[in-house]
C-alpha cells in the first residue's frame, strides 16, 4: 500500500531540498553583512578636558594623556549610562556602578562596560570612534 508520487511532485520537493540550505545561508550572509557594514564612525575633538564626557553611544574618560572609550550601554539591560557620581559611572535604570576603567563595581550588571575601538587622526586632531 505504498503511495505513488508523481514525477512533477518529486522534482518540486527535490528542488526545495536543494534550494532551502542556500536560501538560509544567503539570509545569514546578508544579515551578517548588515551588522558589519552598519557600524558607523563618529569624529570628536581630541582636545577634551580631563574627566568624563558622555555621548549617546559611548563615554570618553580622559586623564592627562590617556583616554578610554566605553559603550554607554549598561551590560545588564542596555540602558544608556549618562551620569557619574563620586568618580563612578552610574546606570540610571537599576543602579549598576562602574569604575573609570569600566569595571563593574555594583550590580545588577555582572560584566564590565564594553570597550569601544577608536583611532586618532593626527592630521585633523580628532578621535575616530567606531560604533
Amino acid at each position: 500500500m505504498g503511495s505513488n508520487i508523481s514525477r512533477k511532485d518529486f522534482l518540486r520537493n527535490l528542488a526545495w531540498l536543494i534550494t532551502l540550505p542556500f536560501a538560509i545561508l544567503a539570509g545569514h550572509s546578508i544579515s551578517r553583512h548588515a551588522q558589519v557594514s552598519g557600524k558607523k564612525e563618529l569624529r570628536i575633538s581630541n582636545k577634551l578636558n580631563n574627566g568624563i564626557t558622555f555621548y549617546d553611544d559611548f563615554i570618553v574618560i580622559k586623564n592627562d594623556d590617556t583616554q578610554s572609550i566605553f559603550s554607554s550601554r549598561c551590560p545588564h539591560l542596555g540602558c544608556r549610562i549618562n551620569s557619574s557620581e563620586n568618580g563612578q559611572l552610574v546606570c540610571p535604570c537599576h543602579g549598576s556602578r562602574f569604575d573609570l576603567d569600566g569595571k563593574e563595581l555594583k550590580g545588577p550588571a555582572n560584566r564590565s562596560l564594553q570597550k569601544v575601538n577608536y583611532e586618532e587622526d593626527t592630521h585633523s586632531g580628532e578621535i575616530i570612534v567606531k560604533i
